[in-house]
């Protein structure tokens, strides 16, 4: 087997997830987060609108692709987190102390978090996502001492739960289709099913 072969194989798509009050969730947390960092002096207008803008079409362009194999999408994730990178690793060369270094982390979370928005097909990217969130959550909370962070929290715990409770449905529903398939195979099979 060729190696593309491989790297086709290993990245295809086991099982869609195609629940969109899930994926709206999940955009949702991603949005307030980068909000937060923006709103906090975190990240730069500039990263912030830019990711705000992007991760609408980042989650359409994944929702109608989740089926498809995303090759070349991932492609060119692979080089956008390599210029990212490149960028970061430019802006924390002239920092002069540790707190110079906030900004810079967060255009590179800001960064993977739109780069990664494009290839979000199933239930496990989603779950990524919302825990990557979190992170820009933490860096907006410690660049902030404004009591409207706690309304941008509250609003994200809400879509936290919902998105949660969305990866715990889908992972329910997964469950049942096995189970489902195992009894279908063992009746179809002449045997028992196990449970």
């Amino acid at each position: 087997m060729s190696a593309f072969a491989t790297i086709r194989r290993v990245n295809r798509t086991t099982r869609p997830e195609g629940s969109v009050v899930l994926r709206a969730a999940v955009l949702g947390t991603v949005m307030l987060a980068v909000a937060g960092t923006w709103a906090s002096g975190a990240a730069t207008a500039g990263d912030a609108l830019a990711a705000l803008v992007l991760l609408p079409v980042g989650a359409w362009v994944s929702y109608r692709r989740r089926e498809d194999d995303n090759l070349l999408i991932k492609l060119a994730i692979t080089v956008g987190a390599g210029l990212a990178l490149a960028r970061f690793f430019g802006d924390v060369r002239i920092a002069a102390t540790i707190d110079d270094t906030r900004s810079p982390l967060t255009a590179l979370f800001l960064a993977v978090q739109v780069l990664h928005g494009f290839d979000l097909p199933q239930r496990r990217d989603l779950g990524f996502t919302l825990a990557s969130s979190l992170t820009l959550v933490a860096l907006a909370g410690v660049s902030t001492h404004a009591g409207a962070f706690g309304v941008l929290l509250v609003a994200y715990a809400a879509l936290a739960a919902v998105a949660m409770a969305g990866l715990q449905r889908s992972a329910a529903r997964q469950r049942a289709d096995e189970i489902q398939a195992e009894d279908d195979r063992a009746r179809f099979s002449g045997g028992d099913p196990e449970h």
